[in-house]
């Protein structure tokens, strides 16, 4: 085994024995740990190892992240540096035995997706100092009121599982900053996610919705709400209490109509699918800060002029919903501040027009997708 002693390391070499060393390893290589001794050394920096077989850590210091997805475990490795470890990666396996997981005392992230997990261990419930768990797409399907022994956890992933509902223990979780609970079976929201007074990011996407509850506009914090695909008829009106929001994604729902938006004025992000022109929301002139629009509409062969009036918008997005593009909405012609341009359905022609028309302007032309109907 080679030795190397007192060097700063920045890529790792198997059959070696590090000794005094510090690593500020790059994440943007693989990291590959294996029949490596590490003595007296240090890590500094966000760095990921993989692997770990035949590794020795004697005396080190500082915190690293492991990544041991796509293995094909069905146990949870053992004899890992349990004082080292910050985070762990588990995804992608079928783990039968979590034994082991618990002597990781002072891991602050699970990643565990897709791992056909049923309930949450006993061996996960003892990892008190947890702020970031994802267990995005397994089998969970009834809510884990296990979660409130985690009331530190800031970052919950439970999208992609089998959910019916959402336990009004979720209450409980009042340092939850980003949830995700998309592409689940959840019908309603329970009044106590009022609660959740420190959102940031809420992604309830491809669910069956038909209602927001009123008290969702007790969420000051939310800067980012995504509601694609789900039941909504009628806009949820308590959005526009959400005085933070900068993004916000309403697409493939059933909605008739977008009212004023403007008190959404720290807006920058907005996606919608509108039934015409009349639909599209007044006042959306006022949304100064709007950089980036996407708009699903019937009769995207026109826009109304006040999106003119948009300065910052950088970014536009276009999608024909039931009919090919036929003719360029003459609004654009002046909307020299548009930095990128995106129209599905639309012929060469048109776009060379759009090209003489936005010369500073980068215009993608592709077809349209299978259509994305709201949720029935």
């Amino acid at each position: 085994m080679r030795l190397i002693k007192g060097k700063t390391i920045q890529k790792l070499e198997s059959y070696t024995h590090y000794q005094a060393c510090t690593f500020y390893l790059d994440n943007n290589n693989k990291n590959i740990a294996r029949n490596i001794r590490f003595t007296h050394c240090s890590f500094r920096g966000n760095t990921t190892l993989f692997d770990l077989r035949g590794c020795e850590f004697d005396h080190c210091g500082g915190k690293f992240a492991v990544d041991f997805s796509g293995r094909k475990l069905v146990k949870f490795p053992q004899n890992l540096p349990k004082k080292l470890i910050s985070a762990v990666n588990i995804g992608h396996n079928t783990l039968h035995s979590w034994q082991g997981i618990e002597e990781l005392s002072e891991i602050e992230s699970l990643q565990a997706e897709f791992g056909r997990i049923r309930r949450i261990s006993d061996e996960i419930l003892q990892l008190k100092t947890l702020s970031h768990l994802n267990l995005y797409a397994n089998y969970l399907e009834v809510w884990p009121v296990e979660l409130e022994q985690f009331p530190q956890l800031e970052y919950l992933n439970l999208g992609g599982n089998p959910l019916k509902e959402i336990s009004p223990h979720i209450q409980n979780l009042r340092n939850l900053q980003h949830l995700n609970i998309q592409n689940t079976e959840i019908k309603v929201l329970p009044t106590e996610f009022s609660e959740l007074t420190k959102l940031k990011t809420l992604d309830l996407n491809h669910n069956y919705l038909r209602k927001i509850p009123p008290t969702i506009e007790n969420l000051q914090g939310i800067c980012e709400l995504n509601l694609v695909n789900n039941q909504l008829r009628e806009f949820p009106m308590q959005i526009l209490s959400l005085k933070n929001l900068q993004v916000l994604d309403l697409r493939y729902n059933a909605l008739k109509s977008i009212p004023d938006i403007s008190k959404l004025s720290k807006l920058q992000n907005l996606s919608i699918s509108i039934d015409n022109i009349s639909s599209f929301p007044s006042q959306m002139e006022k949304l100064q800060n709007l950089t980036r629009l996407h708009v699903d509409c019937n009769e995207v062969d026109f826009l109304p002029h006040e999106i003119t009036q948009l300065k910052n918008l950088a970014v536009l997005w276009l999608d024909a919903v039931e009919s090919p593009l036929r003719k360029i909405p003459l609004v654009l012609k002046e909307m020299n501040q548009l930095q990128q341009l995106f129209i599905e359905d639309v012929n060469e022609g048109l776009v060379e027009k759009l090209k003489l028309w936005l010369p500073k302007c980068k215009i993608t032309a592709f077809p349209k997708p299978p259509q994305v109907m709201p949720r029935a």
